[in-house]
């Protein structure tokens, strides 16, 4: 991100760059923020007392002539409570003022965008990728360890630009002279070794591979096997080469301190991650709260712009989050289910606010604790009864599946992959000779935390499954699930050349090959499967079974609507609200619902013999007057819609230039005519207008509104509610050309 800042100041003469740490808000709304807070700290960085009335003109016209860039740094410190805090800036984005002109650039923890991250649908996305192994992360080690000196660990930093840092010190163990070589060798061949699967697949994250290269010296050849080992290792190893040395007792009664702070700043909603001076002497003591800003765990970040007091934070949040794991004694802390009264207030459901996903893991990997203990919690995460509808059981089981990779001596483990397995690949019942599909939001996201729990045992079941079961259902889900999980791993590879050697259904060998090319890149039994098997085509609907098809897509809709309201509500106010019948509204009509998940809904469309839809999102457009920024949006969205490889999007600025490209996308689309579905916005004077300006039928362009306002011609409206909604717009589609 300071690059990023750094880079936009230097290359751009008139862009005014605006760093925000996210954690700063503690509570406010970002707009009223940078005016009261961020302006007068700047204005009092040049000698000026406050920001006069003229001063915030100036600032509101930088903002107004589109020069401003907002960065703002860590979503996932922003205090919300329990909210989403990427939903709550898209919000204050959309219904602010000036902050609505600004170039916005957002950082956000992997996690926290994991759980949260399409809230914020109009931004482009980029992300920090794992290593793969080996090349990757050998290279990371080779680097490491060759490059004089080896990369440091900075001890802390300040947002006010300071590094706080003594002369060379850093949060690393110096190499022994002439080590590096040896070493990068040492760990590369350890990380090699049969068994050490669950580590490699840690240390693809980038800052766990830098854990275990500044910690290899004091390792000794043992690998660690979980994330709290591999934090834990480190924090033994700093406190073997820091200064003040402490022993043992000292060491045990600082990590029981740091604890103690951790815990109390995640139990504050207005600021998690960012702990005031004052509270790190009364929870800690001063011996043990200044002992540790010495020894780097803690770091001055800033100071309160009122009263100067110090605000301190972990060097890096993961380690407040091993510390507050360490300080938790009793798994009851994270659940407390009362079932007939989940707000009573000794019920706990922390399991279901995504920032102790985190701790609860690393609790989970804690050696300490005790195998009874974690296996109560993960028998009451696999039992949990929501007693609505079982949205909140499928949340807590998928905690327990992700648990298992810490837990790996859990006695349900292997229960626990096996049904994810079948929650999200499907399975065959062999005493109803019918295969069973689960709702795709279920199926959804069982197949994503399949990427999280313990992946020896999620590929040891899908082998077992190939090499036991008859039925080719199972084994096309099974060969399917392989090429997600099963990267370069030998026992999946092997099981893949051999079932392709054997398997006589051709559209299974198919799959399988398919999946042995994703997990085992060239593989030549692979690429001799697919080359034989390239004129095999499947229909993935049955068309003689369409009507039922199609209702439970209706269906399924629905479901997902209610599924997105329990990943983003409390359970106690999901509970409430699902066992109290609407007092000020009229019961809904089951046979008229609401239509909650236009999106979802629209991605349903067909394309017929002569026509190709495209549905486009444009709530970025809501409040936009400018034609030629409405125009280059929506070029910009049907390209990334139908051609998502494209980089060379053309740039236009109305209608006519609009209309110029359509012939072009005809031919590659081998459509006679495009129509365009616009969502998700009102209808608007300046959208609208230039709407019916390049809807032409001549040309072969179409373009409709889900809007509930009416439409002039040549547009086309839909309700937001109408009934059968996807039939209508799809019968529109069949109907052009006709």
């Amino acid at each position: 991100m300071g690059q990023i800042a750094n880079g936009v100041a230097a290359e751009i003469s008139e862009a005014i760059v605006v760093w925000v740490s996210l954690a700063d808000l503690q509570g406010k709304e970002l707009e009223p923020y940078l005016f009261d807070n961020w302006l007068l700290a700047a204005i009092k960085r040049i000698g000026k007392a406050e920001a006069t009335a003229e001063i915030k003109d100036d600032f509101l016209a930088q903002f107004n002539a589109e020069r401003v860039w907002l960065v703002l740094d860590g979503a996932d410190e922003m205090a919300v409570g329990d909210e989403n805090p990427l939903a709550e800036i898209q919000r204050q984005i959309r219904t602010g003022g000036c902050i609505q002109k600004a170039r916005i650039v957002l950082s956000c923890r992997l996690n926290v965008w994991d759980a949260i991250g399409t809230a914020l649908d109009t931004f482009d996305t980029y992300r920090t990728l794992e290593f793969s192994y080996p090349e990757q992360v050998e290279m990371f080690i080779d680097k490491w360890f060759r490059s004089p000196p080896n990369p440091p660990f900075l001890r802390g930093g300040t947002r006010e630009g300071g590094d706080g840092k003594q002369e060379g010190e850093t949060l690393t163990p110096p190499l022994l002279r002439g080590a590096g070589g040896d070493l990068s060798q040492q760990l590369r061949e350890a990380l090699a070794a049969s068994g050490k699967e669950r580590i490699r697949d840690l240390v693809k994250n980038p800052l766990r591979c830098s854990l275990l290269c500044g910690t290899w010296q004091s390792l000794e050849g043992d690998l660690p096997d979980t994330k709290a080992k591999l934090y834990r290792r480190f924090v033994t190893t700093l406190y073997q080469w820091k200064k003040p040395r402490l022993n043992w007792i000292q060491q045990q009664e600082l990590n029981a301190a740091l604890g103690k702070l951790a815990l109390s700043g995640m139990l504050n909603e207005t600021s998690r991650f960012q702990l005031p001076e004052s509270v790190g002497y009364r929870v800690m003591g001063a011996s043990q709260f200044e002992l540790a800003c010495r020894l780097g765990w803690l770091n001055l970040v800033a100071r309160d712009g009122e009263t100067l007091e110090g605000i301190y934070a972990f060097y890096h949040p993961t380690f407040q989050e091993y510390f507050a794991a360490l300080a938790v004694e009793d798994w009851h802390f994270f659940l407390n289910h009362i079932p007939e009264n989940p707000q009573h207030p000794d019920a706990r459901y922390r399991i279901f606010e995504k920032q102790w996903k985190e701790v609860i893991l690393l609790w989970l990997g804690r050696e300490e604790v005790g195998k009874e203990e974690k296996e109560a919690f993960i028998e009451a995460l696999v039992e949990f009864d929501d007693g609505c509808g079982e949205f909140y059981k499928y949340r807590a089981y998928f905690l327990a599946a992700a648990g298992i990779a810490e837990f790996t001596a859990c006695s349900r483990a292997d229960e626990i992959v096996s049904q994810i397995i079948k929650w999200g690949f499907a399975y065959f019942n062999e005493e109803k000779q019918k295969g069973r599909t689960f709702l795709e939001p279920i199926a959804e996201g069982s197949r994503e935390i399949l990427k999280e729990t313990d992946r020896e045992r999620a590929i040891s079941t899908l082998v077992e499954l190939i090499n036991t079961s008859e039925n080719g259902y199972t084994w096309w889900h099974a060969a399917k699930s392989l090429g997600i999980i099963g990267q370069k791993n030998p026992v999946a590879i092997a099981d893949l050349v051999e079932f392709i050697g054997t398997c006589q259904d051709e559209l299974i060998r198919r799959q399988a090959a398919k999946s042995l090319g994703i997990i085992s890149p060239n593989n030549p039994v692979a690429i001799v499967a697919v080359s034989g098997l390239k004129d095999c085509l499947i229909s993935e609907i049955n068309e003689n079974d369409y009507n039922r098809y199609e209702n439970y897509i209706r269906y399924e809709i629905r479901y997902k609507g209610i599924w997105d309201c329990a990943q983003n509500m409390t359970y106690p106010e999901f509970y409430q609200a699902w066992h109290t019948p609407p007092t000020n509204s009229p019961i809904p009509d089951r046979n008229h619902p609401q239509n909650t998940d236009i999106p979802t809904i629209l991605k349903q469309l067909q394309p017929t013999d002569k026509t190709f839809p495209v549905p486009l999102n444009i709530r970025a457009l809501e409040g936009e007057t400018d034609t030629s920024a409405i125009a280059q949006e929506l070029c910009t969205q049907l390209y990334q819609a139908i051609f998502p490889a494209d980089t060379d999007i053309p740039a236009i600025r109305n209608a006519p230039e609009f209309k110029r490209l359509i012939p072009q996308l005809k031919n590659r689309l081998q459509k006679q005519h495009i129509a365009l579905i616009l969502h998700s916005s009102p209808c608007e004077d300046a959208l609208s207008s230039l709407g019916r300006k390049l809807a032409d039928a001549q040309i072969g362009i179409h373009i409709a509104w889900i809007t509930d306002t009416p439409l002039e011609l040549p547009l086309t409206g839909f309700p937001v509610d109408g009934d059968d909604l996807l039939d209508a717009v799809q019968n529109w589609i069949g109907g052009i050309g006709s």
